[in-house]
């Protein structure tokens, strides 16, 4: 697919001998036609007005004067945030997902518990970092009522989304892998640790659409512990490792990690991954030292139809025919497409 602008930056002008490229099976439009073109329609459109005036820019500013320097108009000094935004662009032509919807970050932001985080503060926490992704680092600010459609928090009063923001930038900047967070006056503040940006393949990516919906916030961490090891199809660790990753209280007892929170996690999480169980492996006197995860790897960019993700409850191995259905209910009140 090759976009064209015109060099005066008129809208409306004609392209003509596209003969050879439809012969090998490519195309060229104009910029105003990018969405249209790639995406399900204007209602699915994967970018903004605001991008699409953006990508116009970068391609006139870059354009030389002298039309004959074929080589100078086709070459680009790529660097590693430009590699970026290209991955996440392709990320959303391939799946068809608006990028504001795709999460993408350096792996190791899973090995990080969300300890004291609620389940609406996780999803203020991801959304943040999936507008990190691509910045190279840079600063980038956030308003308040951005946030507030991001993290579902309709019904809340103003101060308690204020206090919950000012908890995550306070999370964030306890991690020690962004330098900046911080929350005041309606906006947020954020830059992530450079290395933790850079374009790498050791990345993750998911939609975020799907996470915001899960609302068990132990379920919202094993999701994506199970994304990042998506390319498998299995997860095993240590039972301490678990009850780290998942943040969960000291005074919990192990067998209650397991039939509850675990369990739990799983009823809501089956229709996403299909075939989703887990073994318990034991020590001495019987005790819970290690769970292994197994499922059929699976694309959380690319969200299924409703029907799907049914069948993925109904055919679970582990679950019981009540728990099929508490997670049918689940899923029923909670999901509400791509």
């Amino acid at each position: 697919m090759l976009v064209i602008v015109d060099r005066t930056g008129a809208v409306d002008f004609e392209i003509i001998n596209q003969g050879q490229l439809l012969h090998s099976g490519s195309d060229a439009l104009k910029l105003n036609e990018l969405n249209l073109r790639i995406s399900n329609g204007e209602t699915n459109a994967l970018f903004t007005t605001e991008q699409v005036q953006q990508i116009a820019r970068v391609i006139r500013t870059g354009a030389v004067s002298d039309r004959r320097r074929y080589k100078d108009n086709v070459t680009f000094n790529l660097t590693s945030d430009d590699l970026e935004k290209i991955n996440q662009v392709s990320m959303a032509c391939r799946y068809h997902v608006p990028t504001d919807q795709i999460v993408t970050y350096h792996n190791h932001l899973n090995k990080i518990p969300l300890i004291g985080l609620s389940g609406s503060q996780q999803n203020a926490f991801w959304y943040i970092v999936g507008k990190a992704y691509g910045q190279g680092g840079s600063l980038i600010t956030l308003t308040k009522n951005e946030l507030k459609d991001a993290i579902f928090l309709p019904s809340k009063s103003p101060r308690y989304l204020d206090n919950t923001l000012v908890k995550v930038a306070a999370f964030m900047k306890e991690t020690g892998l962004f330098v900046k967070a911080e929350y005041s006056a309606g906006i947020m503040k954020v830059a992530v640790d450079k290395k933790l940006s850079r374009y790498n393949g050791d990345l993750c990516s998911w939609n975020y659409n799907l996470l915001r919906q899960i609302k068990c916030k132990w379920a919202k961490t094993l999701f994506r512990l199970l994304v990042s090891t998506a390319e498998y199809g299995s997860c095993r660790l240590s039972f301490q490792d678990l009850r780290y990753l998942l943040a969960i209280p000291p005074s919990y007892r192990n067998h209650k990690v397991a039939s509850e929170i675990i369990r739990k996690s799983v009823i809501y999480l089956a229709p996403f991954f299909r075939g989703l169980s887990y073994q318990f492996e034991r020590g001495k006197s019987n005790q819970i030292i290690g769970v292994a995860f197994t499922y059929q790897a699976h694309n959380m960019l690319n969200l299924e139809w409703k029907n799907r993700f049914l069948n993925n409850i109904e055919s679970n191995p582990i679950l019981t025919n009540e728990e099929k259905g508490l997670a049918r209910k689940i899923f029923d009140e909670n999901f509400s497409g791509s």
